[in-house]
């Protein structure tokens, strides 16, 4: 999750500067960062056979933390 949210700042083009703003500047940045690590771990997983479907086994199974359990539901509910 670690790697795919980092990836997503990179493609996502952020700065690094946001650290030095507002913490909803910051929130923006990191919320977009999730989804994009969300999404790229489904894919990742489908391409891997993983078809789970449950959210929330999903989430456990990749390491996706409770916090963001809201965001996998809504990114299982794209499909």
């Amino acid at each position: 999750m670690t790697i795919a949210h980092e990836i997503g700042h990179v493609l996502n083009g952020d700065s690094g500067t946001c650290y030095y703003s507002t913490y909803s500047a910051r929130s923006k940045y990191e919320a977009a960062a999730n989804r994009f690590a969300i999404g790229l771990i489904r894919r990742y997983a489908e391409a891997k056979g993983d078809s789970s479907c449950s959210y929330i086994k999903f989430a456990e199974t990749w390491c996706i933390p409770s916090d963001l359990y809201e965001n996998v539901k809504e990114e299982f509910n794209r499909y």
